[in-house]
């Protein structure tokens, strides 16, 4: 019925959704998607998420000093021997989390060495 009078099918609809809408309720409208088409839009959704995604985690101290499983004393020993670089944001240390790969590989090789 709709099909042979498009005008007044998209004017009830949207007289419809007008009353709807003036009770606070609301309308969904709801497509099918082959699923081919559908895993394509969530794997682009992905990719993107992974773009938008920083590259480089920043650390707080204590995170840092919790992932490498050492102590405070230890950490300050270790900014100083492996020249940790960090950041402070006022009092606030924060370290990249590739800067503790980077630690614990140089420690595994003196490890290693020995």
């Amino acid at each position: 019925m709709c099909d042979m009078n498009r005008k007044m099918c998209d004017m009830n609809t949207n007289i419809s959704q007008s009353v709807v809408n003036g009770l606070n309720a609301q309308v969904q409208t709801f497509i099918q998607i082959p699923k081919e088409q559908w895993d394509e839009i969530v794997k682009l959704l992905e990719d993107v998420k992974k773009m938008l995604e920083p590259k480089d985690r920043w650390l707080s101290k204590a995170e840092a000093i919790k992932e490498l499983g050492i102590s405070a004393t230890t950490w300050y020993d270790w900014c100083r021997r492996y020249e940790i670089p960090f950041s402070r944001i006022g009092r606030k240390v924060m370290v990249k989390q590739s800067v503790l790969d980077e630690v614990r590989e140089r420690r595994a090789k003196e490890r290693d060495w020995y």
